[in-house]
């Protein structure tokens, strides 16, 4: 036979069980959004630090093609046109030159 107090435990019971389900799921939820928010703006800044780098070669190209328009075609070895477009080169034992820009782009000489 079953009493009425014993009914009225189990519901209690299963009423805190779903409260607390619920309760868990709601700060599982909000972990996984706050997370997936992180991850978005970490996302976010890249992009932006990307556009920046961009602009700025942009910027240096652009002040570097204003300069050479202001001179003559060069008929001679520049040592500021040199300076304002090479970063470095690397001469290998075999002979192979690179050429690395500013720019970020690279030329290679085969001897």
């Amino acid at each position: 036979m079953v009493r009425g107090t014993g009914l009225n435990n189990l519901s209690s019971q299963n009423t805190i069980n779903i409260d607390y389900v619920l309760v868990t799921i709601h700060k599982v939820n909000f972990k996984f959004n706050t997370s997936v928010l992180e991850s978005k703006k970490e996302q976010l800044n890249e992009v932006k630090q990307s556009i920046l780098d961009k602009q700025t070669r942009k910027d240096t190209v652009m002040e570097f093609v204003k300069e050479l328009e202001k001179k003559e075609v060069l008929t001679e070895f520049d040592k500021e046109v040199w300076m304002s477009m090479v970063d470095c080169v690397t001469v290998h034992h075999e002979g192979r030159v690179e050429f690395k820009f500013l720019d970020g782009s690279l030329i290679e000489v085969e001897k």
